[in-house]
């Protein structure tokens, strides 16, 4: 029950994500035929869209060497589809590996809530560099009061790095800013 349940997530999730991607390419004509994923973690929105959309290619990014370890190792990403460095977006530039990404459509899922607000501006930078003219940028992410921060602000394993600050520590040590 388990697995159908998170089937269906994925599904639901690929179905938005490509509407998403449908309606950014309208603006600038033509299809997506290529994303940038920044903060790409093991591909969970960049694999699903791959199946989706068979002409699509993805250049990938994550400050995990972990993470890109696994994307690169995936079928999808050995067919040559998928190109991914480690890169920290916050730098203001993307790693020399994806430097002739000329990205339909960047985006930045559940990125911009890890990285301080004083560096928004040098990721949305980095960003900027991977896209075309006319490109779009996707966002989604987690906001102050939402479901995910009041499990975390519950949860015995989240910690608080600042009690005058919204930042928030998982357990696994990634950083959540609401």
């Amino acid at each position: 029950a388990a697995e159908a349940a998170a089937e269906a997530a994925e599904a639901e999730e690929v179905t938005a994500c490509r509407a998403q991607l449908s309606q950014a390419s309208l603006v600038g004509g033509g299809g997506v035929r290529v994303l940038l994923e920044a903060g790409c973690g093991v591909g969970n929105t960049l694999f699903p869209l791959l199946r989706a959309m068979p002409a699509l290619t993805v250049y990938a990014l994550d400050l995990s060497a972990t993470a890109v370890g696994i994307v690169r190792s995936h079928p999808l990403a050995e067919a040559g589809r998928v190109v991914a460095a480690v890169g920290d977006l916050t730098e203001g530039s993307l790693p020399p590996e994806l430097s002739g990404c000329a990205a339909d459509v960047a985006t930045l899922m559940f990125v911009l809530s890890a990285i301080a607000p004083s560096k928004f501006g040098a990721a949305l930078r980095a960003v900027r560099s991977g896209l075309r003219p006319g490109g779009a940028v996707l966002l989604r992410d987690y906001g102050a009061g939402d479901g995910a921060c009041a499990r975390m602000e519950a949860g015995r394993e989240a910690k608080r790095l600042d009690a005058s600050a919204p930042w928030l520590v998982r357990q696994d040590g990634t950083r959540a800013y609401f």
